[in-house]
């Protein structure tokens, strides 16, 4: 009787080690069990819908829990990673400096294929919802909302509570709670920070700053890039990067910087709107004006030059909330790293694994996220070769 694996959560990193697994082991069973009609729901929207699936190189500062993650990379280094993807059918390009992405630029194209190659393999997938499950003498047993199901080893990779809509609702996150696992605190990540200064009147706008995250007068973060301004929010990559390290219980400021050491200097005959209108954008000038308690009228002096440079050189805004999973790329926290062992398997249990963002390892923006949880697949799948 063919032995089988069976992995609960459609996500990437199920479908890249079912994969994987089936091509090397032709003879098992392989199920994927996802509560959702339509698998790799969160990749199709990933990049913008363009599917950053690798940063430009590995860097495992962008991560916490580094150590494990250097182990993971060591494994699988990036040139295999690549290639790795490259025998799944996903041929890939740089984008600027922003990553790696696949050629054609479509996160549902990359979804189609996996998807397809699935297929082709015979791979089975069952839609449903499951609740639990029970280890018993032979077999994994396993609860679904349909029926119930029994397998050989049971691979969990249903993700994080980020994006709820396509299906991150964290209930597994209970379920392995009452199983004994330790769950850090569930964190959005990778999301616009909502401020308590009124930005309302700057909703729109765009610009390139450098942005600066401190707590007192300890620099935490710095990031540049395209800051943008919500209602109530700053957004962009450069914000969402600094939302990582965030502690929503502890007080920050962010120091935004729209000059950058650019050769601003002085100009005569002019009027300070004029003089900002020649900097950035015009809701952003106004804003200046009234903060500055400047007349538009006012003729450029040295004062109110000193006063113009230094101003949008470190505008000051307080922390008040992230926003929440619903607008949040990943999830900071989940299941504690120290529950696996190096090959993910359980330390508890008997034939359970976990990979992809369950587990309490997240990284900035930039392809870092599908590196990790793509790559967990990969070697997770060779290790239950000398298993089943």
């Amino acid at each position: 009787m063919s032995k089988t694996v069976a992995f609960i959560g459609g996500g990437p990193a199920s479908l890249v080690s079912a994969i994987k697994l089936k091509e090397l082991r032709n003879d098992l069973d392989i199920f994927i069990i996802d509560r959702n009609e339509q698998l790799l729901k969160k990749l199709r929207m990933t990049g913008n819908g363009k599917c950053n699936i690798a940063p430009i190189k590995d860097d495992v500062s962008k991560y916490n829990n580094q150590n494990f993650v250097k182990k993971l990379f060591d494994a699988i280094p990036f040139d295999e990673y690549l290639r790795e993807l490259a025998e799944l059918g996903i041929l890939t390009k740089i984008i600027k400096d922003y990553g790696y992405y696949p050629i054609s630029e479509s996160a549902p194209n990359v979804a189609e294929i996996l998807i397809n190659k699935c297929k082709r393999l015979g791979i089975k997938i069952i839609y449903d919802f499951v609740s639990d499950y029970k280890i018993g003498k032979d077999l994994v047993k396993v609860r679904g909302s349909k029926e119930n199901y029994s397998f050989d080893h049971l691979v969990i990779a249903t993700g994080g509570k980020s994006h709820p809509e396509t299906g991150s609702k964290g209930e597994m996150f209970l379920t392995l709670e009452k199983h004994g696992y330790k769950i850090n605190p569930l964190v959005p990540s990778l999301c616009p920070i909502k401020v308590k200064e009124d930005v309302s009147s700057l909703f729109g706008v765009r610009g390139d700053a450098k942005v600066s995250l401190y707590q007192g007068n300890k620099l935490i973060k710095e990031e540049e890039g395209e800051l943008q301004f919500k209602s109530d929010a700053l957004s962009g990559i450069c914000i969402m990067n600094l939302s990582k390290y965030i502690n929503p219980m502890e007080i920050y400021t962010i120091k935004v910087d729209f000059l950058m050491n650019k050769n601003v200097k002085k100009i005569d005959d002019i009027t300070c709107k004029e003089y900002l209108l020649s900097l950035v954008k015009d809701n952003l000038a106004k804003y200046v004006m009234k903060e500055l308690k400047i007349k538009e009228d006012s003729l450029l002096d040295s004062s109110n030059y000193e006063r113009i440079v230094k101003y949008l050189s470190s505008m000051t805004f307080t922390f008040d909330s992230l926003y929440g999973f619903k607008d949040a790329q990943v999830t900071r926290g989940g299941l504690d790293i120290k529950e696996i062992d190096e090959k993910f398997s359980s330390i508890k249990e008997e034939n359970i694994s976990f990979i992809g963002e369950i587990l309490d390892i997240d990284g900035e923006c930039g392809g870092y996220n599908l590196r990790f949880s793509i790559s967990s697949g990969l070697l997770l799948s060779s290790y239950l070769l000398t298993k089943m």
